[in-house]
């Protein structure tokens, strides 16, 4: 009523598009964190992998240097 609007069907279809489009943002939100967590998960799988590759490449280079080393 403060909006001037007079009738109660007009009032209750405002209060229907009002809920819709509060339900709509939040369900937004959700998908784009949802989004962020699955970015954040590859991106520390990714991570993992680099440093367990050049830990790998770290030990074949000291077995290399050890093999010289010892003939």
């Amino acid at each position: 009523q403060a909006l001037g609007i007079t009738s109660s069907q007009d009032r209750a279809i405002i209060k229907k598009k009002l809920k819709e489009m509060k339900a709509s943002l939040e369900k937004a939100r959700k998908a784009q964190e949802k989004m962020e967590k699955q970015r954040e998960k590859l991106r520390k799988k990714e991570q993992e992998q680099l440093q367990r590759k050049s830990k790998k490449i770290d030990k074949s280079l000291s077995d290399a240097t050890e093999g010289t080393n010892e003939q």
